[in-house]
Order: C-alpha cells, then structure tokens, then sequence
C-alpha cells in the first residue's frame, strides 16, 4: 500500500467538520454582502499564470504541477491553478464582461497545488477563499472592508489581528532600481533574485525569504510615490483606519505581494503571535486587469483578498478560539434513536427515514447500547431527545419519548410512530 504524497493530507470526520462549517460561514456572509459565487475548473493552461503573476515569480520558476495528456507525457501546457484570481479574470474577460460599465462583486472557492515546501499550516494542496471586485473604484473599498471586518467578529480575532499595508506604483521598480544598483557587488542576492535584479522586478527581491531582509534597509517604496499616490495611499490608510482598531493599522513601506499584477494598495492581516512564523491568514490588495491580458481596457482594476483555510483553521484550534464552540453545537444531534435490540435497526432507520424528509435532523445509534448507556451518551453528547426502541413494547407497537431534562414531569412517555412524527413535526415548524 502506497502512502500519503508529501505536502498534501487527509480531512476525516474529526476535522473535516471545521471546513464545512467555516466555508459555509464564508459563502453566506459574502452572499449576504452581495457578492456571488464563482465556480472555477482546477486544470487552467499555464500562460494564464506566467503573464500574470510574472515570470520570475516563485510560483511560476518553482511551484506549479504540470498535468501531462496522455499524447504529450512532456507538455506543460496545462496546470494545477496555484491561485484563484488569475481564473476569476478569464472567466470575465472570456464571457466579454470586462468593461468599464460592467462591475462585478463575485466569491469563489477551491482547491490550489503550489509545489512549495511544507510547513506548519501550509501543504502543496491548500484550500483557498477568494472574495474580488473587479472595475473596482477606491470610493468603493468599504465593500470589501466591511466583508473582512465581519468575517474578523464572527471568528472573535478583530483584536488578535494586525494588519501591514502598503502603496505600490510602476515608477517604484526603476527608482528602487537605481538605488540597489549602488550597492550592487556587496548584495548577497540568491541565484533566482540575481534573475528579478537584471529584469528590474524589485517587488520580487522584497518578497524573497532570503533577500528581503538587507534590501528593505536599503530601499522605502513610500519615498517613491508622486504627491497623488500619496494622498490616495493616506485615503486608504484612513479607510481600513475607520473599519478596524486603528492601532492594528501599519504601514510597512517593505510589503509586496508574491504575483506581479498586483498595483496600489497591498495589505496583509496577521496573528499577533510571536510563535508563527507563518503568520498571515488573509491577503490582498488592488491589481490591473491588463496584466492579464494586453487586450483588457488599460485603468481597469480589481480589488480582493484571498484567505488560507488551512492556516486558519490551525490558528483557531491552537488558541482554543470559541469559534469551534459554537460550530461543535450545531453539530450536536438534539434527537438519537437507540435499539435495545438489533431486530428494531430497520424499524430505528424507516423512522429516521420520515423524520429526515420533514427536516427533522436525527441520527440513529449504530449498535445495541443498554438504556442505562444511551442515557450516558445523551448526557454526554449534549442531546435532547431520545427515542428508544425496546422488546417489552413492540406488541404495543410503542417508543420510548425520553427528553434529556431535569424536569421529573416532563420526562418520558410511550408514543407511536406517528405520535413521534407528529410531535416532533409541530416541534420543528415551531
């Protein structure tokens, strides 16, 4: 038997719960916020992420999955999507839906492959969230803003978050440029940040784990920006300002993204603990469309931010977030059947049967449990009601009604199938 592949892993019911809930917490607010949703094929071809995210880019030198057909084993004309962006524009611009009258506010999910190394939080296969507006407008940023505050509240980290922002602009690759150039021969750059440094991509140097640390004391992007992108960078600054504690706001003039498109404002949100390295959780900014395609109408931009589930999902469960308290009690089967008897299974499953098409949540006990433990595991498990098929009643053709309560008057009673139905019919329309 073959073993797990490194770098990807398994969800089973011990976990697997956590996603379901979390992504349906996602999709419904950002439905409720006026975005739609976006369903988007894995496999994209590979020129869709080499234009856009650039070609000396860690994802395109370093982490796609190629796939290979079966009638060109050396073809790496299709990928793996590593990121979710690149596929939302296609989508439009395919469909002729990128115009400067045409705003869209749409969502999407899914799985990307990044052929990265592993490490706490981060696998080769990771789930990803991405909320986009695209023919974004700056006045409009509030939109997106008040999704991510939201979203902060229903987790309880609005106050364990910092958030990095910064300004980025064309003009800042070539005057930074100029700047290294002086103290070129004493830069240790790697051999791939030698490749961004002959191609002027200094935006790729900061975002380098091992040359980002020398070269942001070299360079501030801020000191770049005309008295125009200044002022917009302060709107946006004053923006998040407005919408989050104002001293979780930072500006760090050193913040790039790891994808070439990216333009204007760029922002990261970020435990404030010292023990993750791996700190970021939700990132995003502002991006031009034509670096997708130089077909796109030039001065259209997009706006979003995409959040790593995994990391998440990591986070929540080490700090002991309340978050998993409350998912773990919509989890709770309020009504159980137990069989006192393994001839009652098929009685317990047609019972569970009606109760489920009326919408009755209920879950059946898969083996024979004493009275005495099916009380234990409700108790337990938190559960409301339950109903007990037992030998000494089925001539009556009765169940046993038990509702878990410390009330003595309201505790138990003999009831037929239908009587069941019923009560709990009137329950649930309730």
């Amino acid at each position: 038997m073959t073993k797990l592949v490194k770098g990807f892993f398994d969800s089973n019911h011990l976990n697997a719960w956590k996603y379901e809930f979390l992504m349906n917490d996602l999709n419904n607010l950002a439905q409720n916020s006026g975005f739609n949703l976006l369903l988007l094929p894995h496999v994209e071809f590979t020129s869709l992420f080499t234009k856009a995210a650039g070609l000396t880019s860690t994802i395109v030198q370093k982490e796609f999955f190629f796939c290979h057909s079966r009638n060109n084993v050396n073809s790496q004309e299709l990928v793996l999507r590593p990121e979710l962006t690149s596929g939302i524009i296609r989508h439009f611009y395919q469909n002729k839906q990128l115009t400067s009258s045409q705003k869209h506010n749409v969502f999407s999910y899914g799985h990307c492959f990044r052929h990265e190394n592993p490490q706490k939080g981060r696998y080769r296969q990771f789930l990803q969230w991405n909320a986009e507006q695209l023919n974004f407008q700056p006045e409009n940023i509030g939109k997106i803003l008040s999704l991510l505050k939201t979203f902060l509240l229903q987790l309880g980290l609005i106050n364990q978050v910092s958030i990095e922002i910064n300004y980025l602009a064309k003009q800042q690759l070539q005057l930074a440029f100029e700047k290294l150039k002086k103290h070129e021969k004493t830069l240790p750059f790697c051999e791939l940040c030698q490749k961004r440094f002959l191609v002027k991509n200094i935006y790729r140097i900061l975002d380098c784990a091992n040359c980002q640390s020398f070269v942001k004391n070299i360079i501030n992007l801020e000191t770049f920006l005309n008295p125009q992108q200044k002022e917009e960078y302060n709107n946006y600054y004053l923006a998040f300002q407005s919408f989050f504690p104002p001293t979780s706001i930072i500006k760090k003039p050193s913040l790039t993204r790891g994808l070439d498109y990216y333009l204007g404002l760029v922002f990261e949100i970020k435990f404030n603990d010292a023990n993750w390295s791996q700190n970021t959780i939700i990132a995003g900014g502002s991006y031009c469309l034509q670096s997708f395609d130089d077909k796109i109408s030039s001065g259209l931009l997009g706006f979003g931010f995409a959040i790593g589930i995994e990391r998440l999902l990591l986070f929540l469960q080490e700090t002991n977030s309340k978050y998993f308290s409350s998912l773990l009690s919509k989890l709770q089967n309020e009504i159980v059947i137990g069989v006192l008897d393994s001839v009652f299974f098929l009685d317990a499953y047609q019972l569970q049967q009606q109760m489920l098409h009326l919408g009755i949540k209920v879950q059946v006990c898969d083996k024979v449990y004493s009275f005495k433990d099916l009380l234990i595991k409700a108790l337990k498990n938190k559960t409301k009601w339950l109903l007990i098929f037992a030998r000494e009643f089925k001539q009556e053709e009765k169940i046993i009604v038990r509702k878990i309560t410390n009330d003595p008057k309201n505790r138990q009673q003999l009831l037929s199938s239908k009587e069941v139905l019923d009560l709990f019919k009137n329950n649930n329309e309730k």
